[in-house]
C-alpha cells in the first residue's frame, strides 16, 4: 500500500471498527470497491488482493447484510450502493443502539440504587450549612462580647482549652455602651440559665487572670449581679472548647493561624450532631465538681463566672 493511500485506508479501518464490524480483509475489498464500483467478475478480487474466494464470498456477504453492496446473480455482478448514504443509515443505526444500551444501563443503575435505599430504609436528610461568625471587627459590639451567653432559655458552656483573648476589649465595651444597653444585656442573662464547664487548666487560667485584672472587677459590677442562674463545674478532664444553646444549636470556636487568638465561631445545629455534643457534655458535667460560692467573694466569683463564658 503506498503512502499516499494509507490514511484513506485507515479512515475504513475506524469506520468498520465503529460499527463493530471485525471481518479480515473488509477494509479491503471495500477500497476496492469504492474505487471501481461494479464488478461483474469475482475472481477481479481475488486476484487483485490476494485473497482465496471463499473469503470473498463471506466478506461480500457482509457488505451486503449491511446494505453496502448489492449483489445480482446469472451473472453474478457485485454493485456499490451510495457510500454516502449507506454509511449515515449504519452509522445512525450505531448510534441508536448505543443510545438504547446506555439508557437501559442508566435505568439499572438508578434502580438499584433506590432498591438497596429501600432495602436498608436510607432516608436523605437536608445538609445544614454551617455558618461562620466573626468576632473581628473594628467596632466594638457587646453582643458579640458575649456572644455565647446570650439564648432564649439555657446555655451550656464548655471551655477545657484557654486561649488567649484580648479581655480589656470586652470590659472597654462594657464601659464604652449606655447604661441602658448594659442593663439590657444584664436582664437578657439574667433571665436565663447557664451550665458552665471549665477543665482544671482553664481554671487555673482564670485564677492567674483574677489576680492581674482585679481592675475589671467594678465594670463587672456594672454588668452582672451574684443572683445569675449559674452551674460553673471544673474537671479535670480534657474536652475541647463548644457551646450548646437552648439544646439545639451548637457553637464551636474559630481561632487564627497561629492557633492562639480566637477570631469567630462555627453555627451549625444538625440534631444528629448536636445530640453528640450534649451527651458529651452531661457526661462530663455529671463528674465534675462545683465551683463554689462560699469559696469566694461576691466580686471574685462574679468574675469566675464571666470568664469562664469568654
Amino acid at each position: 500500500m503506498d503512502h499516499e493511500h494509507q490514511p484513506k485506508f485507515s479512515s475504513l479501518i475506524d469506520l468498520f471498527e465503529s460499527i463493530s464490524i471485525v471481518e479480515k480483509g473488509i477494509e479491503q475489498v471495500y477500497d476496492f470497491l469504492l474505487k471501481q464500483p461494479i464488478i461483474e467478475d469475482l475472481n477481479i478480487l481475488v486476484d487483485a488482493l490476494d485473497l482465496k474466494p471463499k473469503r470473498i464470498y463471506k466478506i461480500n456477504s457482509v457488505l451486503k447484510e449491511l446494505g453496502l453492496i448489492q449483489i445480482y446473480y446469472r451473472p453474478m455482478k457485485i454493485q456499490l450502493m451510495n457510500p454516502l448514504e449507506s454509511w449515515e443509515k449504519l452509522i445512525q443505526m450505531k448510534i441508536n443502539v448505543i443510545q438504547e444500551e446506555a439508557s437501559s444501563k442508566i435505568k439499572y443503575c438508578h434502580e438499584s440504587l433506590e432498591k438497596m435505599f429501600s432495602a436498608y430504609e436510607l432516608v436523605k436528610t437536608p445538609q445544614v450549612p454551617v455558618e461562620f461568625v466573626s468576632f473581628v471587627t473594628p467596632e466594638l459590639d457587646l453582643e458579640s462580647e458575649f456572644f455565647t451567653m446570650i439564648c432564649q432559655a439555657e446555655s451550656w458552656i464548655a471551655h477545657g482549652i484557654f486561649y488567649k483573648y484580648d479581655y480589656n476589649r470586652t470590659f472597654d465595651a462594657i464601659k464604652k455602651f449606655s447604661e441602658e444597653f448594659n442593663q439590657n444585656i444584664s436582664r437578657i442573662i439574667k433571665n436565663n440559665k447557664f451550665k458552665v464547664l471549665v477543665s482544671d487548666e482553664y481554671l487555673k487560667q482564670i485564677d492567674d487572670l483574677y489576680e492581674r485584672k482585679k481592675e475589671m472587677i467594678p465594670s463587672l459590677e456594672n454588668l452582672l449581679d451574684s443572683n445569675l442562674n449559674f452551674d460553673l463545674r471544673h474537671t479535670k478532664k480534657q474536652f475541647s472548647n463548644f457551646v450548646l444553646k437552648d439544646h439545639s444549636v451548637l457553637i464551636q470556636p474559630s481561632f487564627d493561624p497561629s492557633g492562639d487568638n480566637l477570631i469567630g465561631c462555627f453555627i451549625s445545629s444538625p440534631p444528629e450532631i448536636v445530640e453528640v455534643f450534649s451527651d458529651k457534655f452531661n457526661e462530663l458535667f455529671k463528674e465534675a465538681e462545683p465551683v463554689r460560692r462560699n469559696d469566694k467573694s461576691k466580686e471574685e466569683f462574679n468574675f469566675y463566672q464571666i470568664m469562664a463564658t469568654l
